[in-house]
């Protein structure tokens, strides 16, 4: 049977079965919509469980906590405390960090996320002409991200970021193309870089915003003086 096929039916699994196990919590947030607006702190439990043919069953959780700073009015933007963990019954895992943090007033924003996975994945080839079967093969990464922003004004932020990324192939398909290690980025490698991000936020609602703009400019150099094994740019807008 093709692979492509297991993997669409595993994925579609995992996608019904998610909003059942998430429906109470969808519930009590529809039944109290200003809730978000007005409490101080509170938090939201989302477990899950899927079935692939990479990981076979596997389940896990997050929880949403968030916190608005002391002093601040009820409608001021909450602070939010993320954590992920996904595990596998193949002994796979996902696990993440993600904090959002508002202080003096709004004027002050952090955002970072600190995650580690040692994950499967697949491999499809470098160009326009690649072979019709993809290669799996399992990657562990541990990843950094950590912005900045300052308020300039209402609605536009500026500042700094840095990212911090290093993986390693722990499993790859013998004879394949992978482990003939001549595809750059087959072996160990870490990723480093600092750059300026500009942040244009009129959102009413962090959450689920129905009104306002959101817009981010990005850019990032990664150089070895930043001890990162690779040389490069990145843009994004």
């Amino acid at each position: 049977m093709d692979k492509r096929f297991l993997r669409n039916v595993g994925v579609i699994s995992a996608l019904l079965v998610f909003p059942l196990l998430c429906a109470p919590s969808l519930l009590a947030q529809q039944s109290q919509p200003d809730s978000t607006e007005t409490k101080r702190t509170g938090w939201t439990g989302y477990p899950f469980l899927f079935y692939t043919p990479e990981t076979k069953t596997g389940g896990g959780g997050a929880i949403n906590y968030f916190f608005r700073e002391a002093g601040s009015a009820p409608s001021a933007r909450p602070s939010t405390l993320v954590p992920v963990f996904v595990y596998t019954q193949k002994q796979q895992i996902s696990s993440s960090l993600i904090c959002d943090v508002y202080w003096e007033q709004e004027k002050n924003h952090l955002f970072s996320t600190v995650s580690y996975s040692d994950w499967p994945n697949q491999f499809y080839g470098i160009g326009n002409n690649t072979p019709d079967e993809e290669e799996d093969f399992t990657q562990r990464m541990v990843t950094l991200d950590l912005r900045y922003l300052r308020q300039l004004q209402r609605g536009l932020y500026a500042g700094f970021q840095y990212q911090f990324h290093k993986s390693k192939l722990t499993e790859v398909e013998a004879g394949g193309r992978l482990a003939r290690g001549n595809i750059l980025g087959t072996e160990t490698g870490t990723a480093s870089g600092v750059g300026i991000l500009v942040n244009w936020d009129t959102r009413d609602n962090i959450f689920y915003a129905s009104s306002g703009s959101y817009y981010l400019l990005s850019a990032r150099v990664f150089h070895d003086r930043l001890i990162s094994d690779f040389d490069f740019t990145n843009y994004q807008v």
